[in-house]
This record gives structure tokens, C-alpha cells and sequence, in this order.
């Protein structure tokens, strides 16, 4: 089964960054993509097929495309270059989906077969993962991203030892979540936050970049320790962080609501009226994927949470991308937009023993884009 031609256009990026990542996707989509992969990556060698994806919530197209340009994080620059991009990974317009039910789309048509996790906080809607109830937090900024990237590193080197003792046919999902617990609880990049201040919003800064720089390592270790004439390697993101500088309270709707996702989503109750105001004006209304639960999302720089409580730094938003490289992907194609389930049928196309159809499919988004 070929995944859905897209139908819809990417959206801009309203994040920190947003001119630089601008400029370095059209440095990237200019420069001259190498016939093969750099001479550092392990050449082919005798194997079964396999596909390895990174689930990374949190992680944003503007992040990796400005991680991309910087020479010293030359492995997001190779598969930006010389890979397959899905620029914008959201759900259709008109249900109000949650992380969990964004995952669940985009594992809808494949089961990993190895689920090797570090400690997770958030559900991300995939069977066999179980939440950790105190995931470890080091203490300064750039202790928790150095942690966040040792974690990265060891789930590729766990993947590639299991891969070296077993070389049966593999599907692996490697999720982390601590990027977006990261950036929910430290973001700061907009001077309307709550505490704003410029010296803090550079430190910050300066922490983020090291754990792009882990997840360039980590990346660079499937890259070099995988054949990539028999393994496909996915980098994903389900979601969004951006800054948050307002409160939406629940109370204002009336008894009977819940919060969802760190307060980016309400459930309400059906009868339930919506407070008149300005701020409340750009909440998008919709219900669950299931039709069952009527739900808001919270518009971007808001969260639904008591105005009396500390508001959190970042707030997760629909929106993601997909970057993937390696056996069946077409190198250098850009897809404007996909949803999560298509994005799912796409990578159920490069699953072991899928054969010809996921070329099938790159010809029909090929021709889609003239």
C-alpha cells in the first residue's frame, strides 16, 4: 500500500530561529548532494534489512535545519542534504488530537519489534512503553541537555549491539521524550514570558545546542554502524514547544473540564460555554479524534492552567517533521506536509519485506510536486 499523495502545504515556523532555518534549508536544498553517502560511513556488508526511527518530541524542522548548517554537526547536515525531508507532520484540520493520539496515528500500520527507551514522562502513544514516575533530572541547564544526550547515544549503541548479536530482520523505535520535558520546563525565547530575561534566554540557548550536538553523535552512530543499502533510518518529531507568556484558566469554562498535555489541550464538557474576551478568541474548538470528547487547543503562547499557578516555561504544539535516510529513500525530496498517518503508512512502505511499492509511492509524491 503506497502512503497518501499530501494534500495540504507546509506552514510557517513562528519559533525562535525561524529566518536561519529559512536560510539553511535553501543552503542545504542547493548544495550539491553527494552520489553516496560520506566515505565515513561503514560500506555494505552481508545482513537482513532493517529500519530504525528516532521518535523526538519536542524537536522542531527550525532546530535540526539550523543544527544543519553549523559544520560542526556534520550528520544532521548529511541527512538534510542527501535525504528524505516531510517539512510539516501534523494532524488534518477539525479534530483536536493529543501527543498520545498523534503517536497512535503514526504507528498505526507498523509495530516496532524492539522498543529500546530510556526513562519516560509523557505518553506518546506507543504499546509496550511504560512511564517513569521519577525520571532523573540533573540539576543545571547544561547538565539535564548533556544527560538528555548520553541517553540518546546510549539507545543507538544498545540498538547496534542487539543488531551485531541478531541479525534477523528489525524494526526498531527509539523514543525519547526529555527533549520536550526540557523545553516545557526551561524554554525561554520570547521577552513576553513570564521572568524573561536576556542572560537567562542564552543560557538556555547554549544548553539546547549541546543536546543537538548528542543527537548529531547519536545519529552519526546508526549512520556508521548501520548499512545503509539495507537500513532505513528515521528522525521524527510529533511535536512542537513554543513559548509560552499567558494562562487560559479552566475555571472560566466551568466544572468538568480537563487538561490535557501540559494544558496545550481542554477537554470540556458538551454543554459548556466559552468565556467572551480577547485571549479567548483564537481558541480553536474541535473534538477527539474519536468524535467522542468535545476539546480545545490552546492558541501559541498559552496554555490552559490556573492563573494563579506558576505557568511553564514552553507549551506543546500540533506539529512536527520527518527526516529519514538509507535503504528506498529518494535523496534530496521534499514533501511539504504530510499527517501523522500518512507519515505512518510511509514508513510502513520501508518496513523489511515491503518491496517495490515504497518506490511506487516516492514517484507518486515526485510527480505531486512537479
Amino acid at each position: 500500500m503506497a502512503w497518501a499523495k499530501p494534500t495540504r502545504h507546509s506552514r510557517g515556523r513562528r519559533r525562535l530561529f525561524l529566518g536561519a532555518a529559512g536560510l539553511a534549508l535553501t543552503a542545504c536544498a542547493g548544495s550539491n548532494t553527494p552520489d553516496e553517502w560520506p566515505a565515513a560511513y561503514a560500506p555494505p556488508r552481508p545482513g537482513s534489512p532493517g529500519l530504525v526511527a528516532l521518535l523526538v518530541p519536542g524537536l522542531s524542522l527550525s532546530d535540526v535545519l539550523v543544527a544543519a548548517a553549523e559544520e560542526r554537526m556534520p550528520n544532521l547536515q548529511a541527512m538534510v542534504a542527501a535525504g528524505t525531508l516531510v517539512e510539516d507532520l501534523r494532524p488534518a484540520p477539525g479534530p483536536v488530537y493529543t501527543l498520545a493520539e498523534t503517536g497512535a496515528d503514526l504507528l498505526a500500520r507498523w509495530s516496532p519489534e524492539r522498543l529500546p527507551a530510556g526513562c519516560l514522562s509523557w505518553d506518546l502513544g506507543v504499546d509496550g512503553l511504560e512511564l517513569g514516575r521519577n525520571c532523573p533530572r540533573p540539576g543545571t541547564l547544561e547538565e539535564r541537555a548533556a544527560a538528555m544526550a548520553a541517553q540518546l547515544q546510549a539507545q543507538a549503541d544498545a540498538m547496534l549491539g542487539a543488531v551485531a548479536e541478531d541479525d534477523s530482520p528489525a524494526t526498531v523505535l527509539l523514543a525519547d521524550d526529555a527533549w520536550l520535558s526540557f523545553q516545557v520546563d526551561e524554554l525561554l525565547a520570547d521577552d513576553r514570558q513570564p521572568g524573561y530575561d536576556p542572560e537567562a534566554a542564552l543560557a538556555f540557548s547554549r544548553a539546547w545546542r549541546v543536546a543537538l550536538g548528542g543527537l548529531d553523535v547519536a545519529l552519526g552512530r546508526l549512520l556508521n554502524g548501520l548499512d545503509l543499502a539495507r537500513w532505513s533510518v528515521f528522525l521524527i518529531s510529533t511535536g512542537e514547544v513554543w513559548p509560552l507568556f499567558a494562562a487560559l484558566d479552566p475555571a472560566e469554562v466551568g466544572p468538568g473540564t480537563r487538561a490535557l498535555d501540559a494544558g496545550a489541550v481542554l477537554e470540556l464538557p458538551a454543554a459548556a460555554v466559552l468565556p467572551e474576551g480577547e485571549a479567548w478568541a483564537p481558541v480553536q474548538e474541535g473534538r477527539s479524534p474519536n468524535g467522542q470528547a468535545r476539546r480545545l487547543q490552546a492558541p501559541a503562547g498559552y496554555a490552559f492552567a490556573p492563573t494563579d499557578a506558576p505557568l511553564a516555561r514552553g507549551g506543546l504544539r500540533p506539529g512536527g517533521f520527518l527526516l529519514a535516510a538509507g535503504r528506498g529513500l529518494e535523496r534530496g525530496l521534499r514533501v511539504p506536509a504530510l499527517t501523522p498517518a500518512e507519515a505512518g503508512d510511509m514508513i510502513a512502505d520501508h518496513l523489511p519485506g515491503a518491496g517495490t511499492e515504497m518506490k511506487r509511492s516516492h514517484q507518486d509524491v515526485a510527480s505531486d510536486r512537479g
